[in-house]
């Protein structure tokens, strides 16, 4: 009972979201990578490529009415609240590690695209497209717990009376509601990424928790739940040869969690 946009409503993406860059973060979420535009862009052009075939685009499901979709280390957010712009799923999460200001700086760029005072020219979000969610895969196992945090309007106005606050609690960040829920019981259809291996624990932390979710998502699925019965995909933008041995242990990683890596 799933309504299907046609390819053609995502052949035209709007790849020029506004998000703040450049905060002073002590993390690596102060800018949008390239690998994110890369993501974006692939999805564009597929979506373009499958409606001048005239077929149904192969992500039309994952993305449209009803779907679930996740980011990780979602950094600014500017991934997510793209997808959040060009598509109809149902709920796009971005998650980031609260420490060094990072959640708040990804709440804050969600909120500024769901207010009303946009200055970029472009209509807001509808409130509640995007959700921010901490999490922090490199430190807590197979089974992180997100706090989901719901993006209300008075959150979106203290958001802009506070943006250059980027390290404290502000009242924007305060005005989420967390509502405690971890990754894997989230039964998401598609699930996105970044450029976030930059170290050794990383090439084995994030293979295990996207084989964690992915099994998840499969034993979801064969219970009816998800939006085409067959558990979620991953797309992950991996700029290579950044370091001299992470994409070997980044790739055997995945393997060793069963997923099939498709370039």
């Amino acid at each position: 009972g799933v309504s299907m946009p046609a390819a053609d409503a995502f052949a035209a993406w709007d790849l020029e979201c506004a998000v703040e860059e450049n905060a002073p973060l002590s993390t690596t979420g102060g800018h949008v990578w390239g690998a994110a535009r890369t993501v974006a862009r692939f999805l564009a052009l597929d979506a373009a490529d499958a409606a001048a075939r005239g077929e149904e685009w192969r992500y039309a499901r994952k993305l449209g009415e009803g779907a679930r979709v996740v980011e990780l280390g979602a950094g600014c957010g500017w991934l997510a609240v793209t997808v959040a712009h060009n598509c109809e799923a149902s709920r796009v999460v971005a998650t980031e590690r609260a420490s060094g200001g990072g959640l708040a700086h990804l709440e804050r760029n969600i909120a500024a695209n769901t207010s009303a005072k946009r200055t970029d020219g472009r209509a807001p979000l509808t409130l509640g497209a995007v959700h921010a969610a901490e999490c922090d895969w490199t430190t807590c196992g197979g089974a992180p717990t997100l706090a989901l945090r719901a993006c209300t309007p008075a959150a979106a106005g203290a958001v802009e009376a506070e943006s250059d606050d980027v390290g404290k609690s502000t009242a924007a960040h305060e005005a989420f509601e967390a509502t405690g829920e971890t990754i894997q019981a989230g039964s998401w259809d598609l699930v996105l990424g970044s450029d976030l291996v930059y170290d050794s624990a990383g090439t084995e932390a994030l293979p295990r928790l996207l084989g964690g979710i992915c099994r998840a998502a499969r034993s979801q699925a064969a219970q009816g739940k998800g939006v085409d019965g067959d558990g979620c995909v991953v797309l992950y933008g991996h700029t290579k040869r950044r370091y001299e041995t992470y994409d070997h242990e980044f790739y055997d990683a995945l393997a060793a969690e069963g997923l099939v890596v498709s370039e």
